[in-house]
């Protein structure tokens, strides 16, 4: 099928008929009669279509792949991961809650603590500094998931190849929605009653619920689970006054496609199931779940929390930890500049570069407040 068609005048006709009629007498003894013996026109067949469809993503894939082997961009770990986890192994907290902020301040990956993309992050997200003061106030963070619902591109990863076949991964589009939950460790709490206060009023704290003619709409207390030291076997506990979801609750549900608009009609599915009465030790949050390269971690005693939103609304847990924290009177323990100097000597003893760290925002105890 022709993908135009021509349109012409009367005078054009008449002249193409002409030059025709004028030929005919040339070539009329050695071309056939019958139209229907003319081979036809060649077109390109959809294999060859395939072909250049597939190859525009394989040629921008290695002009891109061709660009970053030319222009390196600047890498922060120029040494080995054992040499990064020397400083780990300090017998020092300073040293380690600064290692903490300094690592969470760079977006460091190379570090025996795990810091998911999630933590890094809200730590850089503006106007909202509660991770850091609470870190400052002897309170790690270890993973937090906002609430509410979510909508992101996933680019493709490149190229792959199976058992038998090899793969293109191809750009998706993301949408989900997600319950909030907050996890983060706590040292040595008896050993201070303003701790054992703070962990009290995390298990106990109810939240008004939306209330609608004289019936619960949402249930905006939060669900809490703890799990005491060591980090491999410690036992589980939850709240009786605010228990954690179950299962069947999952923490992230939604869908993804490769074409953005079918996304809303495409039926959810569970992408993140909930945990219930389960809660991750300390190994959870350490390379090859080795709580050895962060000794501090392994031997100290220790409670590990969740907080758990029981809807689907957006909030802040991390906010909402401080306050509490901020109202028990919490006391700032380690100081961003004490934390920092201990923890840049700790790097320069171990020999690894320091340059181009980024500085502590909060510097002042008085600043928390």
């Amino acid at each position: 099928m022709p993908f135009f068609s021509r349109h012409t005048s009367s005078s054009e006709s008449a002249t193409l008929t002409i030059v025709s009629t004028s030929t005919q007498t040339i070539f009329d003894a050695n071309r056939p009669s019958d139209r229907s013996s003319y081979p036809d026109p060649t077109y390109p067949t959809p294999f060859i279509h395939l072909l250049l469809l597939l190859g525009l993503p394989i040629l921008w894939y290695l002009a891109r792949y061709q660009t970053k082997r030319l222009f390196p961009q600047k890498s922060a770990p120029t040494h080995t991961l054992e040499e990064w986890e020397q400083p780990w192994q300090t017998y020092d907290w300073a040293t380690l809650y600064g290692l903490i902020g300094i690592a969470n301040d760079n977006k460091w990956d190379h570090t025996p603590l795990r810091f998911f993309k999630d933590i890094h992050k809200r730590w850089h997200q503006p106007n909202r500094p509660w991770m850091k003061r609470l870190l400052a106030m002897g309170v790690i963070p270890l993973y937090i998931q906002d609430g509410g619902m979510e909508q992101s591109r996933v680019n493709f990863t490149g190229f792959g190849r199976s058992e038998q076949f090899p793969y293109f991964t191809w750009p998706r589009f993301h949408q989900s929605k997600k319950r909030a939950y907050f996890e983060f460790l706590v040292p040595y709490p008896r050993e201070s009653q303003k701790r054992m206060e703070f962990l009290q009023e995390i298990i106990q704290n109810r939240v008004q619920d939306d209330v609608v003619n004289e019936q619960v709409v949402r249930d905006n207390s939060y669900g809490v689970t703890v799990r005491f030291s060591p980090p491999d076997r410690g036992a589980i506990y939850y709240s009786i006054d605010n228990p954690p979801c179950p299962e069947e609750r999952p923490f992230e549900v939604g869908t993804q496609s490769a074409m953005e608009p079918l996304v809303p009609f495409k039926r959810d599915e569970v992408l993140r199931k909930g945990y219930a009465q389960r809660c991750h030790t300390i190994a959870y949050f350490i390379q090859a779940l080795d709580p050895s390269k962060v000794p501090l971690l392994r031997h100290a005693d220790t409670i590990l929390v969740r907080l758990e939103a029981k809807h689907y609304g957006l909030y802040e847990v991390d906010h909402f930890v401080f306050s509490i924290a901020q109202d028990v009177g919490l006391p700032v323990q380690w100081p961003e500049v004490q934390c920092r100097e201990a923890a840049v000597e700790e790097l320069n003893r171990c020999r690894l570069p320091v340059d181009g760290l980024r500085p502590f925002i909060l510097s002042e105890p008085e600043e928390y407040h």
